[in-house]
């Protein structure tokens, strides 16, 4: 019996990208979900968001719709798979949402989409360079939960895992694209 499978993902330049925000924006007249001067920041971050930073809204369905597909392609890939992927976010995001809210954005931007999102990793915004290094952590931490494969979604590069288990995508270019997904595929496989 093969163990589970995890998505290490990013929210920003993953989810959603410059194109698909800046459309959101127009359609939602630049309105935004979330109040930002109710977010408790950490003393040492005076981060200033944009309007749409953090909505739900921001989210493309395109990308949203691709995962989808990976779980689709993976299960017909692998006739023994019964539960695809379950997600970790690993965004600045888990920050402001909970597990369950990031559950229910990814079903807002495409309502077919059924993966689980299990859990947000902590990864201080002090130590970027670090992130790899949670990654490891989060799966030496949870060895109850058999992880057999993982795959990284990120628009920043993860020190230690730049050809192993990472597919780098681009705000610019379109985020979580099909070249990106099959990409990913080959690490869950």
């Amino acid at each position: 019996m093969s163990g589970r499978k995890i998505v290490f993902l990013d929210m920003d330049g993953v989810m959603n990208d410059v194109s698909w925000r800046s459309q959101a924006s127009l359609i939602y007249d630049n309105e935004c979900s979330i109040e930002v001067g109710e977010i408790a920041l950490p003393e040492d971050e005076n981060t200033k968001f944009d309007s749409f930073e953090f909505d739900k809204r921001s989210v493309s369905p395109s990308n949203v719709f691709n995962l989808y597909m990976m779980d689709k392609d993976l299960r017909v890939l692998d006739k023994e798979l019964r539960g695809s992927f379950e997600i970790v976010i690993s965004s600045s995001w888990r920050r402001w949402r909970s597990v369950e809210e990031m559950q229910e954005i990814l079903q807002s931007a495409f309502p077919p989409f059924k993966n689980k999102v299990v859990d947000r990793i902590f990864i201080p915004t002090s130590a970027p360079e670090d992130r790899g290094k949670f990654v490891a952590d989060w799966i030496e931490e949870h060895l109850d939960l058999s992880v057999d494969k993982y795959v990284i979604l990120d628009d920043i590069p993860f020190q230690g895992f730049e050809s192993m288990n990472f597919v780098q995508t681009s705000d610019f270019d379109g985020g979580f694209t099909y070249q990106k997904m099959m990409e990913a595929i080959k690490f869950l496989r």
